[in-house]
């Protein structure tokens, strides 16, 4: 909470300079439908900033951990994190005092201490990520500096493949297409791919391999026919159903974005109907105003595991561009 309140003015500067629908979102699942909405009705992206990090300092401190964890999970999204949290650990860190093993010392009734033999400390246990990589992602990491070579060669058309197969959603894609010097472009587009899921990164590495692709790159062309890629070839259909596990999760942590992106509600609507849906509660959502109100009373209704189910079909018969990025997003 400290935290919050001292550095507000520049965590509202920094959230609302780039983003600030993209953070509110984060925070979906920790704010009250009440606290999202009044954020998101404000007029300016400072004005929802600011109302957000209100929010947060006027919350119980659990709930500020939270904020301040997706905080730093998102530094990669808003560089300017950065130095605000590296300025926090350098305030917080605590005199050293060398004294015998056996010693209890409050260190701020300590001055002047000469030093002395330290406690031994156990080495640090690091975590070996490398058992957590699968094939298509080693390849991706440890050739990393020369796909950024070949690539910025022509770093518009290899962010054309991999959008048009949906390897990198629209947002991502945006972003990539936004960065001016193509080495940039590159190197992020590698970068979003070594955090992807293992399915990701093998399509990645198959899209590089085709001739359409590979022939644009000839330095790639002699490297990528020469691997050898124990890969499986990834599913030609972009996502499925059955690629989502929990399916009220999905919902609930895409809400926003469904209700926003999907535009087919009534032909949704028709589709649940001839399902079993009832007739009343189809009646209740064509009725609203707007699509996106509609939207909303459809993912209210979807309480079971069924219902979930079912909608979630609908949307792929109706609106599989959407549910293709949200699944990409959520990779």
């Amino acid at each position: 909470m400290e935290f919050l309140k001292s550095h507000k003015e520049d965590l509202c500067n920094c959230l609302s300079a780039m983003d600030a629908l993209y953070i509110i979102d984060k925070c979906e699942d920790i704010l009250t439908a009440k606290q999202d909405k009044a954020i998101r009705n404000q007029k300016t992206d400072a004005g929802k900033i600011s109302l957000l990090l209100e929010t947060f300092i006027e919350m119980e401190d659990s709930k500020c951990q939270d904020f301040l964890k997706i905080l730093k999970e998102e530094q990669t999204h808003y560089p300017g994190l950065k130095q605000h949290f590296i300025k926090s650990t350098q305030a917080s860190s605590s005199p050293t005092v060398h004294v015998d093993c056996n010693s209890t010392v409050d260190t701020s009734k300590v001055t002047n201490v000469p030093p002395g033999p330290e406690c031994p400390v156990p080495p640090k246990q690091t975590e070996d990520v490398s058992s957590s990589q699968g094939p298509a992602m080693k390849i991706i990491i440890e050739n990393k500096v020369k796909l950024i070579d070949w690539l910025r060669a022509d770093s518009v058309f290899i962010l054309q493949h991999v959008h048009s197969k949906r390897i990198v959603t629209d947002r991502e894609y945006q972003e990539l297409k936004s960065l001016s010097v193509p080495e940039a472009a590159v190197t992020d587009l590698i970068d979003k791919m070594i955090l992807k899921k293992e399915e990701t990164c093998s399509q990645f590495l198959h899209t590089l391999r085709e001739s359409e692709v590979n022939d644009t790159y000839p330095e790639l062309k002699k490297w990528i026919t020469t691997l050898g890629l124990g890969l499986s070839r990834p599913n030609d259909k972009t996502s499925s159903i059955s690629s989502i596990s929990d399916k009220r999760g999905f919902l609930k942590r895409n809400r926003t974005a469904l209700v926003s992106q999907v535009k087919n509600v009534k032909a949704i609507v028709d589709d649940l109907q001839s399902g079993g849906y009832h007739d009343e509660m189809a009646a209740f959502v064509n009725a609203q105003l707007t699509s996106q109100e509609s939207m909303r009373k459809l993912l209210d209704s979807a309480t079971s595991s069924g219902a979930a189910n079912a909608l979630i079909q609908a949307l792929f018969t109706h609106q599989k561009d959407v549910m293709d990025d949200l699944i990409a997003e959520n990779a």
